[in-house]
């Protein structure tokens, strides 16, 4: 008798139904499930999404031999950045979409998981920008504006095949690899496609960026009423602790 060898890790099926649940929780207006999430819009729920996205990022890439991060970005909105909601997306390296970019690692969507929305008043950030590695970076330009405000909160947790974090230069793009608007990619798209063509919610890349390696959770109430005063790094945001992640599990190393 032929015996079978037992397979851990999870499936992308299993991580799929996992996100749909979570996702499913958000849009439901029945008064016990509102109270659950609502919950959920504290530190440790956000973090506990932030966990359960990264250890299924991890997943993939042992599972997929592939590098699979989580992007953190905010959705565009006519009202602006500060108004925006944030997303966690789940991607994928394929080396098809920039095939002309050798060294630095093209990422898409990973197909069947929709992107997660995070509790509105709870939201994550990086004090680096771009292609910057200078975790001072923030500091050095204590006066925030929408584009820093931006590039702040839009940054991947990356983890290679072997399932390790990593930090490495990569470009976020639309699931044909086109830099004009010929895509129909409904996750991440040109500028033009999302804000005029409502085609996509999320601004694909135009520049690399490196992934990271931490972030930073915040109060999204209290930095509008700082950054409203001009005060949001100096009465607000340098206060703030590091979230740390673990390199070899994928989970959060509590920062209390």
């Amino acid at each position: 008798m032929i015996k079978r060898q037992k397979q851990f890790g999870v499936s992308l099926t299993e991580t799929a139904i996992v996100v749909g649940v979570v996702a499913l929780l958000t849009m439901l207006s029945m008064p016990a499930i509102k109270t659950l999430f609502n919950s959920m819009a504290t530190e440790d729920g956000t973090s506990a999404m932030v966990n359960a996205a990264l250890s299924s990022a991890k997943s993939m890439a042992l599972q997929q031999q592939k590098y699979v991060g989580v992007r953190f970005q905010k959705a565009y909105d006519e009202r602006g950045v500060l108004n925006a909601p944030q997303y966690m997306i789940f991607i994928i390296h394929d080396d098809t979409i920039l095939p002309g970019w050798p060294g630095n690692l093209s990422c898409k969507v990973v197909g069947g998981i929709n992107p997660i929305k995070l509790p509105e008043n709870i939201e994550v950030m990086d004090f680096r920008f771009g292609s910057a590695l200078n975790d001072n970076e923030f500091a050095q330009d204590p006066e925030v504006n929408p584009d820093n405000y931006y590039d702040a909160t839009c940054f991947t947790i990356l983890f290679s095949p072997s399932g390790k974090l990593i930090v490495h230069d990569l470009w976020v793009k639309n699931r044909d690899g086109a830099s004009d608007d010929s895509s129909e990619d409904n996750v991440f798209n040109t500028y033009r496609n999302v804000a005029d063509n409502k085609i996509g919610l999320l601004i694909q890349d135009e520049l690399r960026e490196y992934s990271r390696k931490n972030f930073y959770l915040y109060n999204k109430q209290i930095f509008k009423e700082k950054y409203n005063i001009g005060k949001a790094y100096s009465e607000y945001l340098y206060k703030l602790k590091p979230v740390h992640i673990n390199a070899y599990t994928g989970r959060i190393i509590s920062n209390k």
